[in-house]
């Protein structure tokens, strides 16, 4: 069995996390210098790559967070939805074990893979 635990206050925090990484880079601009501070044109153009290089990074790494922020929240509301889902589930099965019967159940079903009949008996209150 597998059980997953959520812990929606940690899932936010994690969201904030990656919001707070998003403005901070999100917002960084390199100075590349310039000729009179590096002296050589060349120099000048490399450092100028160079820096572009890394503020282009930064730029991907603030939308990746932004990305990954909008995952969190899909992920925390689709965690949401599934567990509402399965005790609305656990509900009904209660109600229709305590109105059928003493809360036994018994039967046969049939298993589609191997065409093999199977046989339960389970107590289901």
């Amino acid at each position: 069995m597998v059980v997953l635990q959520v812990v929606p206050e940690e899932s936010s925090r994690g969201g904030a996390l990656l919001e707070e990484c998003q403005a901070a880079v999100g917002g960084v601009v390199v100075n590349t210098g310039s000729e009179g501070a590096f002296g050589v044109p060349v120099l000048a153009s490399a450092a100028a790559r160079f820096a572009y290089h890394f503020e282009d990074r930064a730029t991907q790494g603030a939308s990746r967070a932004v990305e990954l922020a909008d995952g969190l929240v899909a992920a925390q509301r689709d965690f949401t939805n599934t567990d509402e889902e399965a005790a609305d589930g656990a509900r009904a099965l209660g109600e229709l074990s305590h109105r059928f019967g003493s809360g036994h159940s018994s039967g046969t079903v049939v298993d589609r893979d191997t065409g093999r009949v199977v046989s339960y008996r389970g107590l289901t209150s």
